[in-house]
């Protein structure tokens, strides 16, 4: 039995979705150019030092993955990050999208961009991605995202 969720951590994730959160949709053509497929996500990065809250955000969504990344800037410094990602179609379709849709982001740009983003996976879930007038949509949709 699913553990009951406060509905202040909800509109939380939302907030913070608005806040630190990214949706992603990059249509693009298989290497022998005759496939359209397109890599669609919704991803949280934060520094490693706030990794506990993605992992109470994964646990509410009972879904995606947790990955842990090192980089070194151009002055030397190493920064280490942890990003929640969800890349499964169906997770973003049956659990991402209702989600959103009742603890929505408000006017901010970040609900635009998931008004657009949504669009796309629609596109994407009715197969429509796979025409060609419907992947010219999805590639126009998809670079109004997080713009």
């Amino acid at each position: 039995m699913p553990k009951e969720i406060k509905e202040e951590f909800k509109w939380f994730v939302a907030g913070f979705t608005a806040g630190e959160g990214s949706f992603y949709s990059y249509p693009y053509k298989t290497k022998n150019r005759r496939q359209k497929a397109v890599s669609i996500a919704f991803e949280i990065k934060l520094n490693i030092a706030d990794s506990d809250i993605l992992f109470k955000i994964k646990d509410m969504f009972d879904c995606g993955h947790i990955y842990f990344a090192e980089h070194t800037t151009q002055k030397g410094l190493v920064c280490k990050s942890v990003s929640y990602s969800i890349r499964d179609k169906q997770d973003l379709n049956n659990k991402i999208i209702p989600f959103f849709d009742k603890y929505n982001m408000f006017n901010s740009k970040k609900q635009i961009s998931y008004l657009k983003w949504k669009q796309c996976m629609k596109l994407v879930i009715d197969k429509k991605h796979l025409t060609e007038e419907g992947f010219e949509l999805l590639k126009q949709l998809s670079k109004k995202i997080n713009k």
